[in-house]
């Protein structure tokens, strides 16, 4: 009965993290949308839903943290699953606050403008990459998968390189322009989500190492992948 119960809220947690990761992905895709649709009554209800769903499972998660390691004495893998998840869980609750604040930062401004077009596209390119790691760094996570982890850390610079085009293509759009206060809100608005997309490549690095420190033990904070991996 003992072993039942320990696997049953194993089961539980692995369960409610891919829910929360599903739910993640759909912020992300719900942050693109806005941006290349615009802003609508509907999406907002669904931002706020789902913002509510990932609130709720990510309680829900932590709740199960302290029955797993104070009730069943976790063995030593088990106390790394259980370490991992809860950090990969931080993550994803980080990057799902960063994407909700990114819908929130695109609904005033109008990308159908000629200095705004290009842009648009630029951050629909780094949200689609973006999503692609997302999805990639908790599928290695779910299936315990080190070389999916590791690809997507040897691919760090890929996203923060896309940023730089962003902010130099920010800059390019407004140089010829006499600026105006509203100008200067946009430009401040539009380096705020690009520094807001770096963040969210950054946490899903993160994700990315708690799925070694969970196969192999091998803390990658800090750590160069090539030294400490392969």
């Amino acid at each position: 009965m003992y072993s039942i119960k320990k696997k049953s809220h194993f089961e539980e947690l692995y369960h409610d993290f891919e829910q929360l990761s599903v739910a993640l992905l759909k912020q992300l895709k719900l942050a693109q949308y806005v941006l290349e649709n615009g802003w609508n009554q509907q999406t907002e209800e669904e931002t706020e839903d789902n913002d509510i769903m990932i609130n709720d499972l990510e309680v829900k998660i932590t709740d199960i943290f302290p029955i797993l390691i104070t009730l069943y004495a976790p063995k030593a893998k088990e106390l790394r699953n259980i370490i991992s998840c809860h950090e990969a869980t931080m993550f994803i609750e980080f990057i799902a606050n960063i994407s909700k604040s990114i819908i929130y930062d695109i609904k005033p401004l109008d990308f159908n403008t000629e200095e705004l077009e290009e842009l648009r596209n630029i951050i629909s390119n780094i949200f689609t990459r973006l999503k692609e790691k997302v999805n990639a760094a908790t599928y290695s996570y779910h299936k315990n998968d080190k070389e999916q982890a590791i690809n997507i850390l040897n691919s760090k610079n890929e996203v923060k390189e896309l940023v730089l085009e962003l902010k130099e293509n920010i800059i390019a759009s407004f140089q010829d322009i006499a600026l105006s206060a509203q100008d200067l809100l946009t430009i401040i608005t539009l380096n705020k989500i690009a520094q807001s997309l770096e963040k969210i490549d950054i946490h899903t690095l993160n994700i990315a190492k708690a799925t070694i420190f969970a196969i192999d033990g091998i803390n990658m904070r800090y750590k160069n992948i090539q030294s400490k991996v392969l």
